[in-house]
């Protein structure tokens, strides 16, 4: 299992945290009065990713990481993008989203109803937020990014292998040699070449994307470039994104 690591300068990706954190949150405290849920910040850590079930509602601000069955209280610090996605993509309050969020760890507020969780996380960055899916089942662990977009459907997966995009027909699948990225400014680049299918140039930005289908959002905008077309869309970045910091 990935472990979760310090936030990096920008565009240095990493792995994907889990379950590890809930081995370092402290903290129980008492009460019942939600308003002051708010005043008991998280003290100043490193920020990591997380993936996991979040649920939100009047009383209940909780998160549980993939690969754990233990819960931790939420604090907002997102001005608001948390609750207003959550309120967005759940169909009643208390349903359960798979998100991924850039996050501190700390211990639980004193008061209010995060003082009866284990540990507490402030989430500082809503990266990937999802009603239907794989959620934590999902195998990352091979791969870069994976990229999709609809009108035409298509999705590309880079991973060590190389590139390979994939149509609804299954003959459409075409696959290009792996080549390493490179960052230019705040883009992540990729450029491959067959004699066969061409040119294909791939760049992604990391901010929040939303599907123009299902109405989820991801952390990445992509546009793919093709000899006869474009194609764009949004991305999730896998285990395998590990690239240098930016010069910037």
């Amino acid at each position: 299992m990935a472990q979760c690591v310090a936030d990096p300068p920008a565009l240095a990706f990493r792995a994907v945290g889990s379950a590890a954190l809930i081995g370092t949150l402290l903290g129980v405290g008492c009460g019942r009065d939600a308003t002051n849920d708010a005043a008991n910040d998280v003290p100043a850590a490193a920020s990591v990713i997380l993936r996991g079930g979040l649920v939100w509602g009047h009383e209940v601000h909780s998160f549980t990481p993939c690969g754990s069955n233990e819960e931790v209280w939420v604090l907002d610090g997102t001005d608001g993008e948390l609750r207003r996605i959550s309120e967005e993509l759940a169909s009643q309050p208390y349903e359960r989203l798979f998100v991924e969020v850039r996050a501190t760890e700390g211990p639980a507020p004193d008061t209010g109803f995060g003082a009866d969780y284990a540990g507490a996380v402030r989430v500082t960055e809503v990266r990937r937020a999802e009603y239907e899916g794989h959620g934590c089942g999902e195998n990352l662990a091979d791969i870069e990014f994976r990229a999709f977009g609809v009108e035409p459907f298509w999705n590309l997966t880079i991973d060590r292998f190389g590139l390979t995009l994939r149509r609804p027909d299954p003959s459409a699948m075409t696959a290009w040699p792996r080549v390493g990225a490179r960052l230019s400014g705040a883009a992540v680049e990729y450029r491959s070449e067959t004699e066969e299918a061409g040119r294909i140039d791939v760049e992604l930005v990391e901010g929040l994307c939303r599907d123009a289908m299902a109405g989820s959002y991801f952390p990445f905008t992509v546009e793919v470039r093709l000899p006869a077309e474009t194609l764009r869309g949004c991305a999730l970045q896998g285990d395998l994104a590990h690239f240098p910091t930016s010069n910037r």
